[in-house]
């Protein structure tokens, strides 16, 4: 469901047509667990976020939209991921700024506006969901409403993008967070990015605090590490800090659920990630996967030792504050981009 969610908000970011619903339940009766098993997502012309084609219009017009549609598009063969992210880099500051302006003034106070009736659209599109009501069944399986994962999606990639990184002097500028996340990522090979990936998955609790502030801290393996060094993340670590949040109020929700549904879903992600993965949403734990039964040898060779812990809830006990800056109101950069860019970033390193 949170996948979906995330998916939905992305397509109309994109602009792209999906899947049209069959118009009867295939498969048996229409129910919860058959409702979120056959979950399909129908956007055009007629419904939807169709009320917001003239503010996404306006985005997608932007300099940083295009420049990233761009490197997506050129990017290919193994080394794809990293060609993004040095395209990403090379991406100014003002060209962020640029783009937030516009998605929080025009975009994403339209898309909140018709997160509701977009969900309702979804459930009637869907036969198996007849005798459903989306909201009730996500918060019943996820711990959150199908519009709250939505609203959700959108406020967290607000701080970890469009607010401003307050700098550590006076004599600093104050860049967005997306330029920030990207310069920090700094890496020439796969190999190198998914370095980045795996120092962000090996800060235990107690560390996160000196990690996101570019200080030296000791990792879950027990090595003195330094976290993105050409560009600490400081107080735009709370976008990461709502979502890392997120993921393990969910998983626990899954775990508690009575819906038939869930114990599928965690079927799925134990065979993606490994059956430890509890350890990994822990304080004071970290979860060891056996790669080697996960990835082909190759791809575990070149991930190699990991031992993942998921920080959370840290922003305020570091004291991370957060400064949205001249543009006013609630931000976020479309999920295409940046969360997009977060998730394959993801994938691809496990």
């Amino acid at each position: 469901m949170l996948l979906n969610s995330i998916y939905l908000v992305t397509v109309a970011l994109a602009g792209t047509q999906v899947i049209h619903a069959q118009p009867t339940c295939a498969g048996g009766f229409p129910s919860n667990d058959l409702c979120l098993e056959r979950l399909e997502v129908d956007i055009d012309e007629t419904h939807g976020f169709a009320e917001c084609e003239n503010a996404l219009k306006r985005v997608q017009d932007t300099a940083v939209y295009q420049q990233i549609r761009d490197a997506a598009d050129a990017a290919s063969g193994s080394q794809a991921l990293s060609y993004f992210m040095g395209r990403l880099r090379r991406i100014p500051n003002e060209d962020f700024t640029e783009f937030c302006t516009y998605y929080r003034t025009d975009l994403r106070p339209c898309l909140s506006s018709q997160v509701e009736s977009f969900v309702k659209q979804v459930e009637t599109d869907n036969p198996c969901c007849a005798n459903s009501n989306l909201n009730e069944l996500a918060e019943a399986v996820l711990g959150k409403s199908a519009t709250a994962l939505l609203e959700f999606g959108l406020d967290a990639v607000d701080d970890l993008v469009c607010n401003l990184r307050i700098p550590k002097s006076v004599v600093e500028s104050k860049p967005t967070c997306g330029y920030t996340l990207v310069q920090g990522m700094q890496a020439f090979t796969q190999a190198e990015l998914i370095d980045h990936v795996k120092d962000l998955v090996e800060i235990p609790h107690d560390q996160t605090c000196a990690a996101f502030n570019g200080d030296i801290y000791t990792n879950t393996r027990g090595k003195l590490m330094r976290l993105m060094v050409a560009s600490p993340l400081g107080n735009c670590a709370t976008g990461l800090d709502k979502i890392f949040t997120m993921a393990k109020n969910m998983y626990e929700a899954l775990q508690t659920s009575s819906e038939g549904v869930a114990e599928t879903i965690l079927s799925e992600i134990r065979a993606v990630v490994g059956n430890g993965i509890s350890q990994a949403l822990r304080p004071g734990e970290c979860y060891a996967p056996e790669l080697d039964e996960l990835l082909s040898a190759k791809d575990a060779d070149m991930v190699g030792d990991v031992c993942i812990n998921v920080p959370s809830g840290f922003s305020e006990q570091c004291g991370f504050e957060t400064e949205v800056g001249p543009i006013g109101g609630a931000s976020s950069i479309s999920l295409f981009t940046s969360w997009s860019a977060l998730m394959l970033t993801m994938y691809y390193a496990f």
